[in-house]
């Protein structure tokens, strides 16, 4: 009979700690300071995330910066280069107005005239660069505004970031 008792202890020890395991994993903890750690670790892990949100956010707007102060400074130079550009073609309009009109000689004339073929040849050379000085300058104006237009969408994603934060804690 002893042994049956036993063997009548152990079943019940048994089942108790079976029930105590499986109800340990299903329930929440009763405890609320467990509950309290467990939401302060949740919480933790979503602001470290949002941390490194920001910083590469914070770092891709930096570069973008960079790269429309490149733009803004190749905008600049070629400028630059067209005011240049047309000082050097009306100091060109005048020396040819000094040597009269030219492109009243006839063509025989004009071939074999040294300072025809010269001032044609500059002339002809400063209106490549004209257009090429022109065309630069659309294609670095346009270059700016999709630099600016990428810019301010980080920007934005920032203000985002930032409203974010500012939500009242619950």
């Amino acid at each position: 009979m002893s042994h049956l008792r036993t063997s009548i202890v152990v079943a019940f020890i048994a089942v108790i700690a079976v029930a105590a395991m499986s109800g340990q994993t299903a329930t929440p903890p009763a405890d609320p300071t467990l509950a309290e750690l467990r939401a302060m670790r949740a919480d933790l892990n979503e602001r470290l995330e949002a941390n490194i949100r920001v910083q590469l956010l914070v770092a891709r707007l930096t570069l973008q910066e960079q790269r429309t102060s490149d733009v803004v400074r190749q905008l600049s130079d070629v400028s630059e280069k067209m005011r240049t550009h047309e000082q050097t073609k009306a100091q060109m309009g005048t020396v040819s107005k000094m040597f009269g009109d030219l492109s009243a000689l006839k063509p025989e004339e004009q071939e074999g005239n040294f300072l025809f073929s010269t001032l044609k040849a500059q002339m002809d050379a400063m209106a490549k660069a004209d257009t090429d000085l022109k065309q630069q300058h659309a294609e670095l104006t346009n270059a700016l505004g999709q630099e600016q237009a990428r810019w301010a969408a980080f920007n934005a994603q920032l203000a985002e970031l930032e409203r974010l934060f500012e939500k009242p804690r619950r």
